[in-house]
């Protein structure tokens, strides 16, 4: 296997990355130095807790770990340094139109059909449905149900719906603010009708949430907890005892999918415990300050300070939930809602220690209970991944997460 540019890929890439992870993506689960070249070919990782499920963080389910060349400085961009091992080299790139790849010849993998893929950028589904029927794109990645008719009803079109974890999580800032009380975070949560949610926003395209990240596709999720039920009378009383009736609050949330929709289906929803929202509905070349603007912020739980205290943001699919547990949750890298709960975090440990189904088992069930009774975010539903192509696209494979691998993929006669 080789990089773009020609030399060998080796295990030396992989222990160079691993440290430079160590105070980044992968600061949870290693210190610097924990990776060690066997020989060319084979590295052994020493973490700093038992854990599992460590090979996922390495895995295509965590973007954010990409394995780089060892002399890669953290910071530096693909299109600065354009360099991978996969079937396609990053050619041209816009930050605000698109980029395009040509194809690699050398791959490691074998020649790919392509000669080239140019990806054109668009947040507006209206544009990328309408540039699919009318010939200009050969595929969407993902898009979703709503403002999705014309996709899911054209005969020349394939629709793919790959069921898993992608949800998105309505956050809370238990730390400060309005939400500290969690009175007012269960009574919002009580506030929200999912069955309605999942029928108007997805059309049924999903799965009911239980305001934890572990999806039922988890085979390790515990199905027997009861299913949060919406309750508008108990939810207007936690308010009255919290002394928040009338609630008024802004939601922060990106013009991103169906979000939105959800966001403006909230709003009405909880108007009926006698909340007042504001919607603020950016683009998402803003939106994730509102989030999160400050990643290594030193107060307790470190990172992720300077956003909202109340807005959706969105989690696309992983192959396990240690993504969401560890970063949105157990750590402050990407906990908008700013909780910290130690039974929590040792529930989330022992379920990464667990070496075998049962003991992961019972750790989940505990994660699952505590997320959902302390509710630092609600996570109404685990939405089904569309991707859309054109009848005659072949070989195209989707993770859910908003990759497609392209291969193999080409076009029939």
């Amino acid at each position: 296997m080789k990089w773009h540019d020609g030399t060998p890929f080796t295990a030396a890439d992989v222990v160079a990355t691993l440290d430079r992870l160590s105070v980044g993506n992968l600061a949870s689960y290693i210190e610097a130095g924990a990776g060690t070249a066997v020989d060319d070919l084979t590295v052994t990782v020493k973490l700093l807790l038992a854990d599992g499920q460590f090979p996922y963080q390495l895995s295509i389910w965590n973007p954010q770990s990409l394995i780089t060349p060892a002399d890669y400085e953290t910071g530096t961009t693909l299109d600065g340094r354009p360099s991978g091992t996969g079937p396609f080299k990053l050619e041209k790139y816009d930050i605000a139109t698109g980029a395009t790849f040509a194809r690699n010849d050398d791959w490691w993998g074998g020649k790919p059909n392509l000669e080239k893929v140019d990806f054109v950028f668009s947040d507006d589904i209206a544009t990328q449905i309408t540039g699919v029927l009318g010939g200009q794109a050969d595929a969407i990645v993902l898009f979703a149900v709503v403002g999705g008719d014309a996709l899911l009803s054209n005969p020349d079109v394939t629709v793919e719906s790959i069921s898993g974890a992608a949800h998105r999580q309505l956050w809370m800032n238990t730390r400060e603010g309005t939400f500290t009380d969690v009175r007012v975070r269960q009574a919002v949560a009580l506030g929200i009708n999912r069955q309605e949610l999942l029928d108007v926003v997805l059309k049924g395209r999903g799965q009911m949430g239980n305001d934890h990240p572990v999806a039922p596709s988890y085979e390790f999720f515990d199905s027997t907890q009861p299913q949060r039920e919406r309750d508008i009378e108990k939810a207007k009383a936690l308010l009255e005892e919290a002394g928040k009736a009338g609630l008024a609050v802004t939601m922060h949330v990106p013009k991103l999918v169906e979000i939105p929709q959800l966001a403006e289906l909230m709003q009405t929803q909880l108007k009926d415990i006698g909340m007042d929202v504001t919607l603020n509905v950016i683009s998402t070349d803003t939106f994730y300050d509102s989030w999160c603007k400050v990643y290594d912020s030193e107060v307790a739980p470190a990172g992720c300070d300077g956003g909202e205290e109340f807005g959706i943001v969105d989690y696309g699919n992983r192959g396990t939930p240690d993504v969401y547990l560890v970063k949105a949750y157990a750590t402050g890298e990407w906990n908008s809602a700013h909780y910290i709960s130690e039974p929590f975090n040792a529930a989330v440990a022992e379920y990464q220690a667990s070496l075998d189904l049962a003991g992961r088992q019972a750790a989940i069930k505990t994660v699952q209970a505590i997320a959902t009774e302390d509710v630092p975010y609600i996570i109404p539903y685990f939405y089904d991944s569309l991707i859309a192509y054109k009848k005659n696209v072949t070989g195209i494979v989707a993770t859910g997460l908003g990759h497609y691998y392209l291969g193999s993929a080409g076009f029939t006669a």
